[in-house]
């Protein structure tokens, strides 16, 4: 917006001839943005009835002579032709229609009667013709003041062919013919940040150009002319103004704009913020550190006679029963007689009045006190309420019936009313958050569908933020009713999704229960599993027993271990179609008919061992020790009595929980890092993709020829991983209280779980 425009018009109603406005064309906003706004300060002295024709003429012919031009919308499209250019053709047009119009109505008017501006602002362009007496003023800033220049383009070098009433009526027509009031024009840009200022003659001669500079730089337009009209409302003179403000606004800073926005919003608001106006420029003009103790006086009287009323009116119990301001109203009455008795003496009545406002007043400030201290004395006195409640009702009893049933009506259309405010905030309060909340949902929406193209170009990270970002968001709204609630639910699963997706989470809802051992075994406590040639054999050390599930057949049965002693049955694998597992310091294998070998390992004595596993290349058996920092390797198999330290150097295992033997050896530690071992030595080379979320408990890896699995007891989660650490997927079954133990058939692309006494199963 490159210019603000405000028009002022004064007692225009009090002239008993002519007619006189101040017209601002309102284009909508496509025509105004390439056509301008033209404006008018029209004043003629003729008939009012022919000065009303040609003014409805001349408004008429700015829409069809200007506005309607095809020239206007064309300027783009033909070279050289400018706003300008077409301004001065309409006014051509004007002309000759102008004349046509006032022979063909026979109006006969003296080209000395009219006082005409018409212009146009484009941007911050102007262009105008001015014809008569009227003024146009620039008011421009110069170093750090304001000045002011006449810039008007006055008509006196037109012929003013004025007719006589003697001349015949053919001299009167070839003079009606020839009518021109718009001969030239004035066009230019208003400086930045400077005023146009149009007006009658008459408004100069009022108000001195010092008053105007200070009126219009100092307001904003609208609030200006007002300001103006204030001050020439005051002059005791029936002469009509007419005005016409134009700022340039183009440069002027943001918190410059803002301010004078909130200043045109509240003065067309209320006649109350024009007073402000008004105080304001009176404050503004007013000499430095000057005190209005008549403002002052009134005002602070008018509160303390407020604040005592209403203490008054809500505990009419409380009464001044101070001495002195009794005395004080005694003597008020008798200076009142006084008065009347001395009126013959002026002195002495101004005297006495005097007197009288002095007691008044003092009066007033001593009755407001008291009533503060005796409504705060009795306010924490134990009988203040049930004698305000006992006062008020013994008041109401005495009245009159007819007032009785005003009072409940008024108490019931207040209470009513109330309702009715309370109900309807509440409503707009809804409303108001409802429109809030669905264009919140509306901005999601769109930040939702840029997670997508972040996929699609492998920007997780970027796919990452927004996430997080509309998750704040939806935590931060508030849901009133259902509707909203669902809706928040159904975004909050779409995060959720989404978030899995780049997690590559897949949730496995309700896997598939094999069965439960406490249908074989009331008292099973199975502990650990293994998997045969799809068969799964799960260990009940407690009860020496082996349930066996034929995934084929579907068939559960169980096999008894032939043994009188204790068993431990732990760290299971699978060697030569057995089962091995440690019991203390030797290594059990139990085959598929429940019978059993013990086969000692030399160098497991008096050691912890975190996992064992047999390279069945070479047929050797590997065993891991994180207290020793050690792996030891024993040989040959299905005996182990000779072992050494596989390792070729110091490597830290103390947080080492289990292993998995390949080609190399992959080391487990208890905070899901995985170590990479081969002929010995740590390849300090490999390290695994960071996953979201982070592992935190890992107990279990397990390999195939191609990937590593690292099962998470604490969150449920099954992760996989290449050779080269890279991440893959992960799976998650949340259904599951715990899960005691995890085997994976690679052949059949499944994985089984125990979980309390019950197996379960899915696939990937």
């Amino acid at each position: 917006m490159y210019h603000k425009i405000s028009s002022l018009m004064l007692n225009l109603a009090k002239s008993s001839s002519g007619h006189r406005e101040v017209y601002v064309a309102q284009p909508d906003n496509l025509t105004q943005q390439v056509a301008g706004k033209v404006f008018i300060l029209f004043e003629l002295e003729a008939k009012k009835a022919d000065a009303k024709k040609i003014y409805d003429f001349l408004i008429n012919g700015i829409d069809q002579y200007y506005y309607q031009d095809e020239k206007i919308f064309l300027r783009d499209k033909i070279e050289g032709l400018k706003l300008e250019n077409i301004f001065e053709a309409f006014l051509t047009k004007l002309n000759r229609a102008l004349s046509e119009f006032l022979i063909s109505e026979n109006i006969r008017v003296k080209s000395s009667d009219f006082n005409i501006t018409i212009g146009l602002i484009y941007e911050n362009q102007l262009f105008f013709s001015n014809f008569g007496r009227n003024r146009a003023y620039l008011i421009y800033k110069k170093a750090d003041q304001y000045e002011i220049i006449n810039v008007e383009s006055s008509a006196s070098d037109v012929e003013r062919s004025d007719y006589q009433d003697q001349e015949d009526e053919q001299v009167v027509s070839e003079r009606m013919k020839n009518f021109k009031i718009f001969s030239s024009v004035v066009s230019g840009e208003i400086p930045s940040a400077s005023y146009f200022f149009f007006t009658n003659e008459n408004l100069p001669e009022y108000l001195s150009t010092k008053e105007m500079v200070l009126i219009i730089s100092k307001l904003p337009p609208m609030v200006a002319t007002e300001q103006m009209k204030q001050s020439l409302a005051k002059v005791n003179s029936y002469a009509p103004f007419l005005g016409i403000i134009i700022k340039n606004t183009l440069g002027l800073s943001e918190q410059d704009e803002k301010e004078e926005i909130l200043e045109n919003l509240s003065a067309q608001s209320s006649i109350s913020t024009l007073k402000h106006t008004e105080r304001k420029t009176e404050d503004m003009l007013s000499p430095t550190g000057f005190f209005d103790k008549s403002k002052f006086k009134n005002n602070f009287d008018d509160f303390l006679s407020k604040i005592s009323n209403f203490f008054k009116k809500l505990f009419p119990f409380l009464k001044i029963k101070d001495k002195k301001v009794k005395q004080a109203v005694e003597k008020t009455k008798e200076q009142k007689k006084e008065v009347v008795d001395n009126s013959s003496d002026p002195k002495s009545s101004i005297d006495i009045k005097t007197k009288i406002e002095v007691v008044k007043s003092s009066s007033l400030f001593f009755k407001f006190i008291k009533t503060i201290k005796n409504f705060i004395v009795n306010l924490f006195t134990p009988n203040f309420w049930s004698n305000s409640f006992t006062d008020i009702f013994k008041n109401f009893k005495t009245l009159h019936p007819k007032r009785k049933l005003l009072i409940i009506s008024v108490a019931l259309l207040l209470i009513v009313l109330i309702i009715s405010i309370s109900i309807t905030n509440r409503q707009k309060r809804l409303q108001e958050h409802n429109e809030q909340f669905m264009a919140t949902i509306e901005e999601i929406q769109d930040r939702y569908d840029l997670i997508e193209s972040y996929l699609l170009y492998d920007n997780e990270d970027g796919a990452k933020l927004i996430i997080g970002e509309i998750s704040d968001e939806i935590s931060e709204l508030e849901a009133l009713n259902e509707e909203q609630e669902e809706l928040l639910t159904t975004w909050q699963n779409n995060l959720q999704e989404s978030r899995r997706e780049i997690q590559k989470l897949t949730i496995i809802n309700e896997p598939e229960k094999l069965f439960d051992t406490v249908d074989l075994n009331s008292s099973a406590e199975p502990r650990n599993l293994s998997i045969i040639d799809n068969n799964l054999y799960v260990s009940d050390p407690a009860g020496k027993i082996i349930y066996i599930y034929n995934s084929d057949e579907k068939e559960t049965s169980s096999t008894l271990i032939n043994t009188s002693g204790d068993l431990n049955l732990e760290i299971p694998f699978v060697y030569d179609d057995k089962i091995n597992y440690l019991d203390d310091e030797n290594i059990v294998q139990v085959d598929i008919d429940g019978q059993y070998e013990n086969i000692a390992v030399s160098g497991l004595v008096d050691k912890k061992t975190n996992a064992l596993d047999i390279y069945e290349v070479n047929d050797l058996l590997y065993s891991l020790h994180s207290a020793e920092n050690s792996i030891f390797r024993h040989s040959p198999a299905n005996s182990f009595e000779q072992f050494s330290n596989w390792l070729q150097e110091d490597v830290n295992l103390s947080s080492a929980i289990d292993m998995a033997v390949t080609a190399e050896i992959w080391v487990l530690e208890n905070d899901a890092n995985i170590l990479r071992l081969y002929l010995g030595e740590n390849d300090d080379d490999f390290n695994l993709d960071n996953i979201d979320p982070p592992l935190n408990s890992a107990s279990k890896l397990i390999t195939n020829e191609n990937s590593l699995y690292i099962f998470d007891r604490q969150s449920l989660r099954l992760v996989k991983y290449n050779y080269d650490g890279s991440f893959e997927s992960q799976y998650q079954f949340p259904d599951l209280e715990d899960v005691f133990d995890l085997s994976i058939d690679h052949q059949l692309e499944r994985v089984y779980l125990l979980s309390d006494t019950k197996i379960y199963s899915f696939s990937f």
